[in-house]
């Protein structure tokens, strides 16, 4: 086992080796974006109360490509024209479990793990996604019991955990088939490292030389180093490692990808191309800070304090002047003037330069209309929109290549679940959904999209949408219109929800309906009495032609035993007015059905 351990450690330090230019390009990012000059000890020994001025223009830029990639949620999807009918089948339960898994792991880290991944992949070109099982952890962890219990509510909302790791700690190999190792170095506590690997942790930090466990606090080198087999974790200056086993997983729990690059180049350092990248090889962003800082020294060395010049006829004798006494009087001789100095503090060569290294930075990070810049009131619209969507060319890329880590990663865990055999669930705010192993097909494609949006970008795919998905012979289906336009994940419980909206429509419409008959009958019966009252009849009277309890009197001119009614005419008589709606029908007896060749008489007899 010592052999074996000493092996991968060297190993795993010519991976470090070989990437040492990689975490050179990673420390320059690093100072372009946290603003740090490496010039700046050189300029302030050369020039006295020098004011140091940095420009903001490259973090200004990276966060602004940032905030656009960041526009929207990462939409998960399970395509039907990329996957098989199996797929296909199960696609809104595993959408809504990557989905609840995903937002789960976020919110358990206090952001969404996606602005990680953007970031990420803006400032060093490289992202790493880690899959930690939450079931592996409880069972793992150490420590007080309020971590455990920590563990436990992690484990309920989601089964496992994305971490986006900082591309400077990472270090992997790769073939045609994908990544085959990966070593993880990172600096991190004592306490850490018991609460992470419980047991184990502890053996392996009695193995110190003094065999001591080191307090909570102390500083450990933790390496994790993983092959297609075996998964290693040691730290620096111990010998026994923690972890030095068979990981039986089907596949490593990275997922690894280039924002911008290409793996055309042997090096390292070629491969990737960070956002920053051209900005910082050609000196623009030192050249906007020496520039910056001499104009601003100027400014306050001579533009802040008056200089006079003195027109006198003896120079050893010039005129006092005191400006301690306002309104004061100063005495010349005759032909003697005093007036300010007109004074070009900043050279027009020096703001041509300025401009010129603003107009190549823009250049070679994003244009910044497509970051909200106003342009100016006589550009035409279809000018404005195109500049708005050119500006977003340059993070294509970096948008395609994270949303495919973060699909790789989603794989790996479906992978990973269906590998163990159990069931599990994923539950983010209201939303719960379960997966069980049967519901993963062998092979499937999941896609991710990071849309770049501005506020035209939803009426113009609406208005796409509707032409492409209306009329009797559409030319595409609502479903893909809603996946590929406009990004709705779940077609099917999107017409369950047009479908519950509509039968809410119909059963208040019906309720509005009975609501208005009902008035209407309380109208009617209001307007009675005041109808009986102006025909001179009491309210309390029945009806002429209506008997008590509203049954209608025997009719003298029917047969007794109810035959057919006597041929007489009276004249028409009045129709009556039914009010509006459903009426109250009175009981009456019925009339005998007519002879069949006897038709009622009407006119003269």
């Amino acid at each position: 086992m010592p052999n074996e351990l000493k092996l991968v450690q060297s190993n795993a330090k010519e991976l470090v080796m070989a990437n040492a230019q990689r975490n050179l390009i990673y420390k320059a990012m690093e100072d372009l974006y946290w603003m740090r000059w490496p010039e700046e000890d050189k300029v302030a020994n050369q020039i006295q109360n020098v004011k140091v001025t940095r420009t903001p223009r490259a973090r200004n830029a990276l966060l602004g490509a940032k905030r656009l990639l960041i526009a929207t949620d990462p939409i998960f999807s399970v395509p039907h024209d990329i996957n098989n009918p199996a797929a296909s089948q199960q696609a809104d339960k595993i959408e809504k479990f990557i989905k609840a898994m995903w937002f789960a792991s976020g919110r358990v880290a206090g952001s969404p793990n996606h602005y990680d991944v953007i970031h990420s992949g803006l400032l060093y070109s490289d992202i790493y996604i880690g899959i930690n099982s939450t079931k592996e952890m409880l069972s793992n962890a150490g420590g007080s019991k309020a971590i455990k219990k920590r563990l436990e509510e992690i484990n309920k909302r989601t089964p496992y955990l994305f971490e986006v790791y900082n591309p400077m700690s990472c270090y992997s190999e790769r073939d045609v088939m994908g990544l085959k190792t990966f070593y993880r170095k990172v600096v991190t506590t004592a306490g850490e490292v018991e609460d992470i690997f419980g047991d184990a942790g502890k053996k392996a930090l009695r193995s110190a030389e003094n065999k001591k466990i080191p307090e909570r606090r102390h500083s450990i080198t933790l390496c994790d180093y993983y092959d297609l087999s075996m998964r290693w974790v040691w730290m620096e200056g111990y010998e026994k490692p923690i972890i030095s086993e068979e990981h039986n997983l089907p596949c490593l729990p990275i997922a690894c990808a280039v924002a911008e690059g290409s793996s055309l180049f042997d090096k390292p350092e070629e491969q990737r191309e960070p956002f920053l990248y051209t900005a910082w090889k050609s000196g623009v962003i030192d050249r906007q800070n020496l520039i910056l800082t001499i104009m601003y020294t100027m400014l306050f060395g001579m533009g802040a304090n008056p200089m006079f010049v003195d027109y006198t006829i003896d120079p050893d004798k010039p005129a006092n002047v005191d400006y301690t006494v306002p309104g004061g009087t100063v005495h010349y001789r005759v032909g003697e003037h005093r007036e300010v100095m007109s004074k070009q503090i900043i050279d027009p060569a020096m703001m041509d330069g300025w401009e010129i290294a603003n107009d190549l930075e823009m250049q070679s990070t994003i244009y910044r209309q497509a970051l909200g810049e106003p342009v100016s009131s006589s550009t035409p619209y279809s000018s404005y929109a195109l500049m708005s969507q050119s500006g977003r060319l340059p993070l294509l890329s970096t948008q395609r290549l994270c949303s495919n880590a973060i699909a790789e990663a989603s794989e790996i865990a479906l992978k990973w679940l269906k590998d163990e055999g159990n069931s599990a669930k994923a539950q983010y705010e209201s939303f719960e959904q379960e997966l069980s192993p049967g519901d993963i097909p062998d092979i499937i494609d999941i896609k991710v999209q990071l849309e770049i949006e501005l506020p035209q970008d939803r009426l113009n795919m609406a208005n796409a949408a509707n032409m492409l998905a209306q009329g009797d012979n559409p030319m595409v289906s609502k479903r893909w219109v809603r996946e590929n336009l406009l990004n709705v994940g779940q077609s099917n419980d999107m017409d369950k929800e047009i479908w519950n909206e509509n039968t809410a429509n119909i059963f208040y419409q019906k309720m509005v309906y009975e609501k208005m008959v009902e008035l209407a009958q309380l109208k009617q019966m209001a307007m009675q009495p005041a109808q009986s009252m102006a025909s001179g009849m009491p309210g309390s009277m029945p009806m002429p032609g209506v008997g008590p309890g509203g049954a209608m009197p025997p009719n003298p001119a029917m047969g007794t035993q109810g035959g057919p009614p006597v041929q007489q005419n009276f004249g028409t008589p009045p129709q009556p007015v039914a009010p509006p709606g459903p009426q109250p029908v009175e009981p009456m007896e019925p009339y005998p059905p007519l002879a069949p060749n006897l038709q009622p008489l009407r006119g003269k007899r």
